[in-house]
């Protein structure tokens, strides 16, 4: 009798361990090694850190990428996607976008 009981008892805690398999996300199959991997309009893509970024700026000349009128900092990374004003010569106003 107490073999059956335990019987049942392992079968549920074995079912209980069983989980559907969850299919992999499509960020995981790109492999960006030490870039950045974020999700676009476009899909997922690799976006590397600038070497200047963060750096305090005030026209896009300043920077490896361009320079952020919102923040006042070369952008983070490349390729930095979205639409941006960025600064040139101290002043705002232009608008890039990177799809």
């Amino acid at each position: 009798m107490r073999i059956a009981y335990f019987a049942g008892f392992l079968t549920l805690m074995v079912l209980a361990g069983c989980q559907p398999e969850t299919p992999p996300s499509p960020l995981a199959s790109l492999n960006c090694g030490r870039a950045k991997l974020v999700d676009t309009a476009n899909g997922p893509r690799c976006v590397k850190p600038t070497a200047d970024a963060g750096k305090v700026c005030t026209t896009n000349n300043q920077c490896s990428l361009m320079c952020l009128a919102e923040t006042g900092t070369c952008a983070p990374y490349l390729p930095y996607f979205g639409c941006h004003e960025v600064l040139i010569n101290g002043k705002g106003g232009q608008t890039v976008c990177v799809d």
